[in-house]
């Protein structure tokens, strides 16, 4: 027995190092649930009369496959967005003269005003509308 406990710290290791995703196993389980309800539910003798116990071990089999598939998708890794590359920003150019630089002076731009149009404007933009045919 004792040999056998030996490979937990080596499992351990291999589970904490994520070679194998959890969400993998928790999908393998999930369809083995599936697997076995979907058996017991189809091989179910016609002469046992009491069928509670099919049904019932058919229904935990396939919940406990609905919640591990579950869990499987909750334990997925998660895609990350990576923000947009900045471009490089200019390095300001050291020159040999001694001259000053003017301070730049930040500049505003006043928002665009929006122009009001005219009712005539407007009505000329509408499409005019195609009247139907009577029929005949």
């Amino acid at each position: 027995m004792e040999n056998y406990l030996s490979y937990i710290p080596k499992i351990m290791t291999i589970i904490e190092g994520n070679i194998m995703r959890l969400d993998y196993i928790s999908y393998v389980v999930a369809v083995i649930c599936f697997l076995l309800a979907a058996i017991v539910f189809a091989i179910t003798p016609a002469y046992i009369s009491d069928t509670t116990i099919v049904y019932t071990l058919t229904g935990v089999l396939a919940v406990l496959g609905l919640i591990l598939a579950g869990v499987g998708y909750s334990q997925r890794p998660k895609k990350t967005m990576l923000p947009p590359p900045t471009p490089p920003s200019a390095t300001p150019t050291t020159s040999t003269t001694s001259a000053p630089t003017p301070a730049s002076v930040p500049t505003t731009t006043a928002p665009m005003e929006e122009t009001k149009k005219t009712e005539e404007e407007i009505k000329s933009e509408k499409k005019p509308v195609r009247k139907r045919r009577r029929k005949a």
